[in-house]
């Protein structure tokens, strides 16, 4: 299977709540509370991101200062495919339209730095997960595990594409 994920860092994390605002504050708006850390694609635009993680706040939950300004999306399936053949300036425009339509109240910056993987065209992954094809089996990925040479290989995952 395919899933790219969508990098985009921002000069200042407009998505996040500002101090003092409670979880009741915050319902029915997209804003993340500062003990979250992901939050839906609720509008109608560019559904294939589906969620975006706040990476900042991921790898910094209890920084006394602003962690980084920097959101994760993942595109998988069909749209990771097409993804693969758009350049990284179409990838963000898309991405930016749709937290234009999330965040309308406020001023969406452009970001100042984006990453995009492209997991299937990397000639050593070719892809990030295993997919089951319907009618395939527990033996089938006992064969996939197979050494090729008949000697034991380890292979190290950190699970992360």
């Amino acid at each position: 299977g395919l899933l790219n994920k969508v990098y985009l860092q921002f000069s200042h994390a407009f998505w996040r709540a500002k101090k003092g605002a409670t979880v009741n504050d915050l319902k029915g708006t997209p804003f993340l509370h500062p003990t979250e850390y992901a939050f839906a694609n609720a509008s109608a635009v560019n559904p294939e991101h589906f969620m975006f993680k706040d990476i900042g706040r991921m790898k910094y939950p209890n920084a006394d200062v602003d962690p980084p300004a920097i959101l994760m999306t993942m595109i998988s399936g069909k749209d990771a495919v097409k993804l693969e053949r758009s350049s990284d300036e179409a990838v963000a425009a898309n991405v930016m339209a749709t937290l234009r339509a999330l965040y309308s109240r406020v001023d969406v910056p452009s970001p100042i730095q984006t990453k995009v993987t492209r997991w299937g065209s990397d000639p050593y992954s070719r892809g990030c997960y295993t997919y089951m094809a319907p009618g395939c089996t527990d033996q089938d990925y006992l064969e996939l595990a197979r050494p090729l040479s008949g000697k034991e290989v380890v292979l190290l995952n950190g699970g992360n594409c």
